[in-house]
């Protein structure tokens, strides 16, 4: 069988890498949760609530465009395409997307900015900072992942995380006023420059040289924001719908803090999708397609799990864990913060198993399953009733359980399209059965 030109990565070097993204990613989560708990005590659930839409606004900006940014650069760097290339094939069709989702971000700013902003244009200044900075940080991820440079990533996930905590104490210290808090939000991606001034430009390389493939045209990114768009509507989006149903200030910021509790370690685990990614590009082209499964097949079993596990947890602990971090005016309902919890376990193994359909390049899959969890959350918003904060945490959750498998049936059948096309070109020596025949 043909490897492409692979060699196996030491298993103590495969580790070391690991251990410095896991490392970075929690501290990361850490230093998320101080910055929220710095700005919450500090100004109060009313106060707190323009604080709570940016960084909604922020976490979907992130997610939904820069996610796949980083995705798609990995998978070219990983493939065997160098810096310079890159910025010369996949760079045009980045800059765009960003470009535009910059003006759209900045057009909800505006058009939000009386229900969700206080009516303060400096909150439309602070949203183009963070535009700015995210995206320069999520480049500068997706080159060292690319590279397999993790213990400079993992020095890059923590240190930016760490540095936005400490400017948020220092605003709660000074000024405590929450336009600044915006700002503090931003603080760290500067220490992105220094990561990647500091590292060496060389690539590991497992794989040779290779230009772009049709996997990575404009198409794949596209497909690859509209599947994450779909997901971070379903993970991120909550905070603001539950504005716009009519909840009060007081009601958004305790339900921030809920879907930030409970979603936080899936946010802080989109440094590990990086991790994960180069390998499971290797295993596509070494024609590894059993690990592929075990690996999506394992983060869904993981993810049910997990589930019933956290929402139990959630329902008994959750209410009096927000309130201890955030004050007695965030403390939530015991089942709103079960079903959000219940349903980021759930998202969790989508997001982890699907990412062998993103090495795959079947990304219009992956897109289509978090397609469908959005289109059901949003039937269950409008025609089941209660308060909004509980309609959301239902449709959230009933969203992320019909995506999860819809996505692990995606990879299988993308598995069984890549056996038919390695037997095809003679592979395989084995043929699956149900391969069409060519010609």
């Amino acid at each position: 069988m043909s490897t492409g030109g692979m060699t196996p990565a030491p298993r103590g070097k495969a580790n070391r890498a690991t251990i410095s993204v896991v490392g970075g990613m929690a501290l990361a989560a850490l230093a998320a949760y101080g910055y929220q708990v710095i700005a919450g005590r500090a100004l109060g659930a009313s106060r707190f609530s323009p604080v709570s839409a940016l960084w909604t606004i922020q976490f979907l900006f992130l997610t939904v465009v820069l996610v796949p940014v980083e995705q798609l650069i990995v998978r070219y760097l990983a493939r065997g395409g160098s810096t310079r290339s890159a910025a010369r094939e996949i760079g045009p069709a980045i800059g765009t997307l960003i470009a535009t989702s910059m003006v759209l971000g900045s057009l909800v700013v505006v058009s939000q900015r009386d229900r969700l902003f206080d009516g303060s244009w400096g909150y439309l200044l602070t949203a183009f900072g963070v535009f700015v900075g995210f995206s320069l940080y999520m480049v500068v991820r997706g080159l060292l992942a690319g590279r397999r440079q993790f213990g400079a990533y993992g020095l890059l996930v923590g240190g930016e995380a760490v540095s936005r905590t400490a400017a948020a104490g220092l605003v709660a210290w000074l000024i405590a006023e929450p336009v600044w808090f915006g700002w503090a939000m931003v603080a760290g991606t500067p220490f992105a420059l220094l990561v990647l001034v500091r590292s060496p430009t060389s690539q590991s390389g497992r794989l040779p040289p290779r230009g772009m493939d049709e996997f990575e045209s404009p198409g794949f990114l596209l497909a690859l924001t509209a599947g994450n768009g779909a997901a971070q509507t379903l993970l991120g989006v909550g905070p603001l719908l539950v504005g716009l149903l009519g909840a009060t200030p007081g009601e958004v910021s305790a339900f921030f803090g809920v879907f930030t509790l409970a979603r936080g370690p899936l946010t802080m685990s989109t440094a590990l999708l990086a991790r994960f990614l180069p390998a499971l590009v290797d295993h596509v082209h070494a024609r590894r397609f059993d690990r592929l499964w075990g690996w999506s097949r394992t983060c869904a079993a993981v993810a049910v799990m997990a589930s019933v596990i956290g929402g139990v947890c959630a329902y008994q602990f959750g209410p009096a864990l927000t309130a201890a971090l955030y004050g007695p005016s965030f403390r939530p309902d015991a089942g709103v913060i079960a079903l959000v919890s219940m349903g980021a376990a759930l998202g969790a193994g989508t997001f982890f198993g699907g990412q062998a359909l993103v090495a795959m390049g079947r990304v219009g899959l992956l897109a289509g399953c978090w397609i469908l969890g959005l289109v059901v959350a949003g039937v269950v918003v409008l025609v089941v009733g209660g308060d909004p904060p509980f309609r959301v945490a239902l449709s959230f959750a009933l969203g992320e359980t019909v995506a999860l498998p819809c996505a692990l049936v995606s990879v299988r059948l993308a598995l069984s399209r890549e056996r038919c096309t390695a037997s095809s070109e003679g592979l395989n020596p084995a043929r699956p059965s149900g391969c069409r025949e060519r010609g």
